[in-house]
C-alpha cells in the first residue's frame, strides 16, 4: 500500500496527513498490511475524522481509497464473527474452536486483500461444516434415542447386532468438530462398547442416512459414525461428513 505523498503544491497540513498514515497503519498487525488488529475496529471514526481534515487537498483521493478498503475489510471480519459465538477471526488468525451460532448464516465476502479474504472463506467452511455436523448429529442423535426406549414384550421389533452396525470411514486424521456436539462426548461409554444401549432397532440406522444423504449432509457411503455417550439407557452417536 501506498503512503500519502505530499508535495509543496498540495493544501494539506503535513501533520494531518501524517495523523491519518499513523492511526492507519496501527490497523494492521504487520507492514505488509495483510491482517487487521480487532482492537482498533472501533477507532475506525477516529480515522474518518482525519481523513475528513485532508477534503479538498491531492492527498484526499488516496486517503479515502485507503479508508474504504479498510472500512470493508474491517465489516467483512465483523460480519463473519458475528455469525459465531464467540470471534472467529482475531488479528487475522482463525480460531478453529469458535463455534457457530445455531442461526448462524454463512456468505462468500470478498474484500481484495487476499491473504484476508483467505481467513474469511476458512471461517466460513468451519461455520458451514458444523451446521452439518449438527444437523446430521441431531438426526442421529434423536433417533437413536427414540429405538433406544425400552420396547413392549408384545413388539415383534429387534434390535440389529452391533456386527451389523455400519460405522462409515475412520475419523483418524479428519478434523471432525466435536466440540460442536449437542451431547457431551464420555469416553468411558464410549469405551464400553459391548452395551447393548449402543444397538440400533432393525433399519433405523439405514433410515437415518438415507435422510441425511437426502438433505446432501453426507454422499454415499462417505461418512463418519461415531459414538458419543450413553445417557438413561440411549445410546448417541453423532454422524460427520468428513
Amino acid at each position: 500500500t501506498k503512503e500519502i505523498e505530499t508535495s509543496q503544491s498540495t493544501t494539506a497540513n503535513q501533520s494531518d496527513v501524517d495523523d491519518f498514515n499513523t492511526l492507519y497503519d496501527a490497523f494492521y498487525t504487520n507492514s505488509n498490511k495483510t491482517a487487521l488488529k480487532n482492537s482498533q475496529f472501533d477507532k475506525l471514526s477516529q480515522l474518518k475524522t482525519l481523513l475528513d481534515k485532508l477534503e479538498g487537498s491531492r492527498e484526499h483521493t488516496l486517503a479515502k481509497s485507503k479508508y474504504d478498503s479498510l472500512a470493508t475489510q474491517i465489516k467483512a471480519i465483523q460480519d463473519v464473527n458475528a455469525q459465531f459465538e464467540k470471534p472467529a477471526i482475531v488479528d487475522g488468525v482463525l480460531d478453529t474452536n469458535a463455534k457457530a451460532k445455531s442461526d448462524a448464516k454463512f456468505t462468500d465476502i470478498k474484500t481484495g486483500n487476499t491473504e484476508l479474504d483467505k481467513v474469511l472463506d476458512k471461517a466460513i467452511s468451519l461455520g458451514k461444516s458444523q451446521q452439518t455436523s449438527t444437523s446430521s448429529s441431531s438426526s442421529s442423535q434423536a433417533s437413536s434415542n427414540t429405538t433406544s426406549e425400552p420396547k413392549p414384550s408384545s413388539s415383534n421389533e429387534t434390535r440389529s447386532s452391533r456386527s451389523e452396525v455400519n460405522m462409515g470411514l475412520s475419523s483418524a486424521g479428519v478434523a471432525v468438530q466435536r466440540s460442536a456436539s449437542r451431547v457431551a462426548y464420555n469416553q468411558s461409554a464410549i469405551d464400553d462398547s459391548n452395551n447393548s444401549a449402543w444397538d440400533f432397532a432393525d433399519g433405523v440406522l439405514e433410515q437415518i442416512l438415507a435422510t441425511s444423504r437426502s438433505r446432501g449432509y453426507i454422499t454415499g457411503d462417505q461418512y463418519i459414525l461415531e459414538r458419543v455417550n450413553i445417557v438413561n439407557g440411549n445410546g448417541y452417536y453423532n454422524l460427520y461428513k468428513p
